[in-house]
């Protein structure tokens, strides 16, 4: 698989973002759920959700409905405040 080689990497994408009392979601997604929704859109899938897992299965079944070209995982917790 030497092609792959030079896309897959053990090493992973760290953001620190400060988080605020107006935040009621952390959302964790791979590149595949970003590459499928913008990321307003995975937002605005979240806020209309009643739960959290709610939240993660509906961008998931847009993802799939769209016909997403790479597998997506996505993670969505709610936050206190």
């Amino acid at each position: 698989m030497p092609a792959l080689a030079a896309v897959i990497s053990q090493q992973p994408q760290v953001v620190e973002i400060p988080v605020t009392r107006q935040d009621r979601f952390l959302i964790v997604a791979s590149d595949g759920a970003f590459e499928g929704l913008r990321p307003q859109a995975i937002a605005d899938i979240v806020d209309a959700a009643e739960h959290p897992q709610q939240g993660a299965d509906r961008i998931i079944a847009e993802i799939l409905r769209r016909g997403a070209p790479d597998n997506a995982s996505v993670i969505v917790a709610k936050l206190p405040g």
